[in-house]
């Protein structure tokens, strides 16, 4: 009991900080562009989420950010459909503002429907607290070759600020994952991540794994576009993603 108090202790000073970050007004408008326009997509365009793949196509089974849902993320589906990956979302999930008990489970339902009906293994891809659901149920699905987390937090304040949230709404404290995961070897050569320079919600050396297959890194340049924030980063590193599905492919078919 000591010591969940102590770990509560540490997530409330971390939550301070990331509350500052994130109420800062600069960090705000750097996140407006992105997250209106995903707004407003996800009211003027098809919000086909599919539960399950084409076997013939490399799928991807997304998991949203924090109360995000997956109409947010239409552009990047329609992207990636285009190219011939299909982005599915698992059964019932509409906001992501689940606990981490409830997202392992609805992922790994996912992931076991989906290879029922297609025959193959999914790949998985989470944006920010879906990425941190992702793995806490990686270990559970060792057939899984390739998982991409785009700007989670895996550790600081962003991770125990969600992490004492979730903990107050579920009235207990649970870790998203086994921190062992973060220095697993066989974990950390199936997960790639993309971070950013601009991202002040969950800042780069939140997000990165080392050792991890690779890291699609955003630096800072000058001049920004709308898809340079933490909202917008899985659009903003589409290409990289693509490439990194079809190398993923290319991997299987040759082993």
């Amino acid at each position: 009991m000591q010591e969940v108090a102590q770990l509560v202790a540490r997530d409330f000073r971390h939550a301070a900080r990331e509350v500052s970050r994130v109420g800062n007004l600069w960090n705000i408008a750097q996140e407006v562009p992105a997250a209106v326009t995903m707004f407003l997509d996800s009211l003027l365009m098809d919000a086909h989420a599919p539960a399950s793949a084409h076997d013939t196509n490399p799928h991807v089974i997304f998991m949203p950010g924090f109360f995000a849902r997956f109409g947010y993320y239409l552009r990047l589906g329609a992207y990636l459909h285009e190219n011939g990956v299909e982005l599915i979302i698992p059964k019932g999930l509409r906001r992501n503002t689940l606990t981490w008990q409830e997202s392992h489970t609805i992922l790994s339902n996912a992931i076991m429907a989906d290879e029922d009906a297609t025959g193959v293994v999914p790949i998985l891809m989470g944006h920010s607290k879906g990425g941190a659901d992702i793995l806490g149920t990686l270990p559970g699905h060792p057939e899984i070759e390739l998982a991409i987390f785009a700007s989670s937090p895996l550790r600081g304040a962003s991770l125990h600020a969600l992490n004492l949230y979730l903990s107050i709404r579920s009235g207990e404290y649970r870790l998203p994952f086994d921190p062992d995961a973060l220095t697993d070897p066989t974990l950390l050569a199936k997960i790639v991540v993309a971070v950013s320079d601009y991202d002040k919600i969950v800042p780069a050396h939140e997000a990165e794994l080392e050792g991890a297959r690779d890291t699609i890194r955003v630096e800072k340049r000058p001049g920004l576009d709308v898809w340079h924030s933490h909202t917008g980063l899985p659009y903003r590193v589409r290409k990289e993603v693509l490439a990194t599905i079809c190398e993923n492919q290319v991997r299987i078919h040759a082993s």
